[in-house]
C-alpha cells in the first residue's frame, strides 16, 4: 500500500509487506531499512513525448517538441515534481500553475490559465493525462493544451516479474 494520502494505510502497516516499492535514490533505501523489509523494488518514472489535446476531439494527437516556452498546469498530489519532470526534459517552462490534487477544473481555471499564457509569452499550456481527461469538461477559449505522458517502470523489471509470480503461486 502507498503510504500517503486518503484511504490508504499509515505507513506502520508497511512492516508486515512481503515487498517495497520505492523511489529511486537514498530515500527509498533508507525507507525499506528503517521498515525492516528485505524486498525491494526500485520505481523509476520518465515522461514521454507531450501530445496535443486541443482540439480534445481531434483523432490524432500531434507530438510537440520541447524548447519552446510553455506554462504547465497541474492538478495532482505534489504537482512540483511533474514541473521537475518537464524540465529536466527539456521543456522550457516560463510559469506553473498548481491547482489541488484531483480539481474538477472550472471555466474561472481556465481562464486563469489562458491569463498566465498570455502574460508570460507562452505557446501553449503542458499538463497531465489526467488533468487533459478532466480539462474536457471546459471550454478551452482556442488553448493550445498538450498531456504529458508518465510511464513508471518497475526495476530490476526481471526480478521483480518472477518475485511477483512465485508469490502469487504460492498464494494459490
Amino acid at each position: 500500500m502507498i503510504p500517503a494520502g486518503r484511504l490508504r494505510e499509515p505507513l506502520e502497516n508497511a512492516t508486515r509487506c512481503d515487498a517495497l516499492l520505492v523511489p529511486e535514490g537514498p530515500a527509498g533505501e533508507t525507507t525499506a531499512r528503517a521498515l525492516g523489509v528485505p524486498t525491494r523494488f526500485v520505481v523509476r518514472r520518465a515522461i514521454q513525448a507531450a501530445r496535443s489535446v486541443t482540439p480534445l476531439t481531434s483523432g490524432s494527437p500531434m507530438a510537440w517538441s520541447s524548447g519552446g516556452p510553455v506554462v504547465a498546469v497541474a492538478g495532482i498530489a505534489r504537482p512540483e515534481r511533474f514541473f521537475s519532470d518537464l524540465s529536466s526534459s527539456g521543456f522550457h517552462l516560463v510559469a506553473t500553475l498548481a491547482f489541488p490534487d484531483h480539481r474538477a477544473f472550472t471555466e474561472r481555471d481556465v481562464k486563469r490559465m489562458a491569463e498566465r499564457v498570455a502574460q508570460s509569452g507562452a505557446t501553449g499550456i503542458l499538463t497531465t493525462e489526467k488533468d487533459a481527461v478532466r480539462l474536457r469538461a471546459c471550454d478551452l477559449a482556442g488553448l493550445s493544451i498538450a498531456a504529458v505522458p508518465l510511464v513508471v517502470a518497475i526495476e530490476p523489471a526481471a526480478p521483480f516479474l518472477d518475485w511477483l509470480l512465485t508469490k502469487i503461486r504460492t498464494r494459490q
